[in-house]
């Protein structure tokens, strides 16, 4: 496990900030842009949260950027699905909150059936984050964290990609919420893994 320290956490909102301003404008001038949740991940998430969890009326995505996750599983499965992100920009998208993630609204408080998030590796604090996300879970919701091998790729941490873990780290992160269930997320170039923690089943 490895973590970025930042001076302040001032600091750390600039530099997620930052990235967030490049790759929107790398995508702008492309046409396109690289989304970590694509098609046939977003569509193997969906199946497993119709087969797996009822009622499924209400979900939350974090750090969307520009806000796909949110539109993926909202019309996929018929959810009303918001997303979150730290940058000011996120609100030039549709069902977007401008919101860190290490922190729960009063409102979201045990009023989400699921929870999805593929950006932990921008997370400054992680386990504060999963106590976030693990408060806005009604009883019985889930909390889908998408994991793969760039998650603990030996490389460089930087002041955006500041939290590098391998699943068992991910694990103690979560920790002492258990693992419900994991399964592919459906890329065979990434081979991702969509680690799944349920409220209510805790390690006491």
């Amino acid at each position: 496990m490895k973590r970025y320290e930042h001076k302040s956490q001032n600091a750390y909102v600039r530099a997620q900030r930052r990235v967030t301003r490049l790759k929107l404008a790398k995508q702008d001038r492309r046409g396109t842009g690289f989304d970590w949740l694509g098609e046939t991940s977003a569509k193997c998430i969906a199946r497993y949260l119709e087969d797996n969890l009822s009622p499924l009326e209400r979900g939350i995505c974090h750090g969307t950027r520009r806000g796909l996750e949110q539109s993926w599983f909202a019309k996929l499965t018929g959810a009303d699905v918001i997303g979150t992100d730290i940058s000011p920009l996120c609100e030039e998208f549709p069902n977007t909150v401008l919101w860190d993630f290490h922190d729960v609204k009063p409102e979201w408080v045990g009023a989400f059936d699921f929870v999805y998030s593929n950006a932990l590796d921008h997370s400054n604090d992680p386990e504060r984050a999963a106590r976030a996300w693990m408060q806005s879970l009604r009883p019985g919701g889930v909390c889908l964290v998408h994991w793969s091998k760039w998650s603990a790729k030996e490389r460089r941490i930087t002041a955006a990609d500041c939290f590098q873990g391998t699943v068992d780290d991910y694990l103690d992160v979560f920790s002492p919420h258990l693992l419900a269930s994991q399964f592919p997320d459906g890329e065979t170039r990434r081979k991702g893994t969509v680690l799944v923690f349920q409220q209510g089943t805790r390690n006491e």
